[in-house]
């Protein structure tokens, strides 16, 4: 109505379609952010679980080495060499057996006071070393084989790890014998394929110290593993803590280590690594949630556009009726319930017509009466 104002402040209907769909996906927005936040704590308790699963797996392959070690030392004690002091031919078998077993292993025989009598890394005859030490006293004293810690060989010169057996002549435990191990025989336990990408993996011993590395391994061979790692190990057998690496990078790291030989395994993930994956992840699902997002407001454009239109294309015809014309034919009406109301615009116009056209005949009709009988003037 012109010449009144209102206060309602009006706007589009594909503004109204707009705010309707704002609303509808907001408490969605919501959901899918807490959602995210959510989705990036399983994903990092996945990771660790996975991880430490892999830490267990390279724990079992170590000391599947480690008693391959043992079986070859429990096979050579059996021996008939030792029972007449055939250190010789004990030389000899031990090479031939270590031999087949492929490797860079080494086969030591001690006595009580630690005096090596047979070393099949040097032939047979050479001078050898006294090499005492607390685990060979253990294995005279208990007469169960025993896996040692890293030490440095007395021939070899460079960090070692050995498992001792005791051999036994006459029911005596007379000698030991130690099959040696250096870390090249630990090559293919830390390999690319077991580690996940980018990952820092560790092997040590009882007392923290590194046996095998897969980056640095020159530098980290016989150094401790970070105090945080060793305090964990110490505290329970395998779980997950952060710490850092050597060279001073933040790791998320999972350990584990052997009921066996008491060593273990550690996989330290950089956390700029895990963030990477994470939020790669997370990017991947609020990509999505975006494009939906711009689907329903791209949808709600075209949809309140042709609201719009058809809304507007009565226009025409509703200033057509008024001016008692024949409203326009519409084309641009996309809503059914508008299209109805256009219809009947229609037939209002048509019955208008027709009862202007009745009217139209019956004031023809009076004016020719009022001709005929000449009776006064008519006023319209």
């Amino acid at each position: 109505m012109t010449g009144t104002t209102s206060s309602i402040v009006r706007r589009p209907l594909r503004a109204y379609l707009f705010w309707l769909v704002l609303a509808t996906l907001l408490p969605g927005v919501v959901g899918a952010s807490i959602l995210f936040a959510q989705q990036y704590q399983k994903a990092r308790v996945q990771i660790e679980k996975n991880t430490l699963q892999t830490a267990r797996a390279l724990v079992h392959s170590a000391d599947n080495k480690l008693r391959q070690g043992l079986a070859i030392g429990q096979t050579l004690t059996t021996l008939d060499a030792f029972d007449t002091g055939d250190f010789a031919r004990v030389h000899r078998q031990a090479r031939e057996a270590l031999s087949l077993a492929g490797g860079r292993m080494s086969a030591v025989l001690r006595d009580r006071d630690g005096q090596q009598l047979m070393n099949s890394l040097v032939d047979h005859g050479m001078p050898l070393p006294r090499e005492p030490s607390a685990q060979l006293e253990r294995v005279f004293a208990t007469g169960q084989p025993a896996v040692s810690d890293v030490f440095t060989g007395a021939v070899r010169k460079r960090p070692v790890v050995s498992v001792d057996v005791p051999v036994r002549v006459d029911g005596e435990i007379r000698y030991v014998l130690s099959i040696g191990m250096g870390s090249d025989d630990f090559t293919g336990i830390l390999t690319p394929k077991s580690v996940p990408e980018g990952a820092v993996a560790s092997l040590f011993d009882r007392h923290g110290i590194i046996f095998y590395r897969n980056i640095n391994r020159a530098q980290s061979i016989g150094q401790p593993v970070n105090p945080l790692l060793r305090n964990a190990v110490n505290r329970a057998p395998e779980g997950s803590i952060d710490s850092r690496s050597r060279e001073g990078k933040p790791l998320l790291t999972s350990y584990a280590r052997s009921s066996f030989s008491g060593w273990g395994v550690a996989i330290g993930i950089p956390r700029e690594n895990l963030r990477a994956e994470l939020l790669g992840q997370l990017a991947l699902m609020g990509g999505v949630a975006a494009a939906l997002f711009a689907i329903g407001l791209c949808l709600a454009w075209l949809i309140g556009g042709r609201l719009a239109r058809s809304v507007q294309a009565l226009t025409g015809r509703a200033e057509a009726l008024g001016k008692g014309e024949m409203p326009p034919p519409i084309t641009d009406v996309h809503v059914r319930e508008a299209a109805d109301v256009a219809a009947a615009m229609g037939d209002a116009a048509a019955l208008l017509t027709e009862r202007s056209r009745q009217l139209a005949a019956k004031e023809s009709a009076l004016r020719e009466t009022h001709m005929l009988a000449r009776f006064g003037t008519w006023h319209w």
